[in-house]
């Protein structure tokens, strides 16, 4: 029989440091929302721990929400299973456990997008709203920054193509453009090694560079661009947009009402 268990952030936690090894910093209650970010989250935080082969996972019990600083809605529906594997764990002491104290929120959201089957959004806006929703629930520029940076580096990446039967003909009134997909391909490129030594130097560096010289987030994408490059994964699949997962590659920014079904 299964159990639904719900885990306050502070038990959440204690589960977690005792399944990971780990000594968790964040067991306080939250702060204050920060004044820079106006998003904030929808719903209730509920998890089911899942042990499986040794290797803890938490699954979502009832969909959760984030209304994004530009109005835009993100979701995390149940059944989520979450394990804040979009940072490495090599870099957890460096940048933060995803699941200690005030990242824990805004790790599900992302994580949701960052799931193979749900990369239908621009990965770039994918983790851009991390940051955003960090700030929502009270972590500090400084830290936000610097998981930001760390996720925007490792974390997934992927480009959305749609495949379309389309002659393009300008004379007679026919553009591309205008056609309906056939298709969407999605090509993922997830990173496939790096030198962790070289990495966690890095990370060092930016760290300190966050911390004197407080450098926006789009000066930090611009950062990591100029390092050397990680080694990304090439590898497609398809989605028919007759399919209700099709559905959300035609309204990548939209949320239904009542969920399609094929």
């Amino acid at each position: 029989m299964h159990h639904n268990i719900n885990l306050t952030r502070r038990s959440l936690m204690a589960c977690l440091a005792g399944g990971l090894g780990i000594i968790p910093s964040g067991l306080f209650p939250a702060s204050p929302v920060n004044a820079q970010s106006p998003g904030r989250f929808i719903g209730n935080l509920l998890f089911r721990p899942n042990n499986q082969g040794g290797k803890y996972v938490f699954e979502i019990i009832e969909n959760y929400g984030y209304l994004d600083s530009g109005g835009r809605m993100w979701q995390a529906k149940s059944g989520l299973l979450t394990d804040g594997a979009s940072i490495p764990s090599v870099f957890w002491p460096i940048v933060g456990h995803p699941y200690e104290g005030l990242y824990l929120n805004a790790a599900v959201i992302h994580d949701y997008y960052c799931m193979e089957q749900n990369r239908y959004r621009r990965w770039k806006d994918v983790h851009h709203v991390f940051y955003d929703a960090m700030l929502a629930n009270g972590v500090s520029q400084f830290k936000a920054k610097l998981m930001f940076f760390a996720v925007w580096r490792f974390g997934p990446r992927w480009d959305i193509s749609e495949l379309k039967d389309c002659k393009q003909d300008p004379e007679k009134g026919e553009y591309c453009a205008s056609a309906v997909p056939l298709a969407y391909q999605v090509t993922n490129k997830d990173v496939l090694a790096f030198d962790e030594t070289v990495e966690k130097d890095a990370l060092r560096a930016m760290e300190k560079r966050i911390e004197t010289d407080k450098p926006t987030i789009d000066e930090l994408a611009k950062l990591e661009s100029d390092l050397p490059a990680l080694q990304r994964g090439d590898r497609m699949f398809e989605v028919r947009p007759q399919t209700a997962k099709g559905w959300y590659f035609q309204h990548p920014y939209r949320i239904p009402l009542v969920e399609p079904k094929d």
